[in-house]
């Protein structure tokens, strides 16, 4: 983690890749802050987060994370050259 917050330091780290950090380290509760500011940030990458992405197939029974699904839809049209991060 701290490798990481280093790296935040100079560029642009994706709330979901933190999150995806704290459910590696087993901090589900931080974890899921990290995704509700993920969230909140609109970020694209929540979108495969819920969908597929296997790093967080641990939580995907939470209640949490079932609350978040149908929260996240994609909040731009497909093909556009939409800001990822």
């Amino acid at each position: 983690m701290i490798a990481l917050e280093a790296i935040r330091e100079t560029r642009y780290v994706p709330q979901t890749a933190v999150a995806a950090a704290y459910v590696a380290l087993e901090d589900i509760d931080e974890a899921f802050l990290r995704l509700e500011r993920a969230y909140n940030e609109r970020c694209v990458w929540l979108i495969y987060v819920v969908s597929c992405d296997a790093r967080f197939d641990r939580i995907r029974q939470d209640p949490r994370f079932q609350n978040l699904l149908p929260r996240v839809q994609p909040t731009f049209p497909l093909g556009t050259n939409a800001h990822v991060g």
